[in-house]
């Protein structure tokens, strides 16, 4: 955690393909610091290279999907 002034940041690892995981992350950053007011998505696949969605896999495609834009759907 960090704290600098009257801020706190503070790390949290979690498996954001993983909405348990994701769930628990939250309900711990809630109860300890009252809300989230930003946060860092800082997920990468590094199994998929810098290529075009065009040179993809269908699995790295998913797996790029998963940890970046739908990583958190509420159930």
């Amino acid at each position: 955690m960090l704290c600098s002034g009257s801020g706190i940041a503070a790390g949290l690892a979690c498996d954001i393909s993983s909405s348990d995981q994701i769930e628990a992350a939250v309900e711990k950053v809630v109860s300890a610091y009252g809300g989230i007011h930003i946060l860092v998505n800082n997920a990468f696949n590094s199994s998929a290279p810098s290529l075009s969605v065009l040179g993809l896999s269908a699995e790295q495609l998913r797996r790029n999907f998963d940890t970046g834009p739908i990583a958190y759907s509420p159930r």
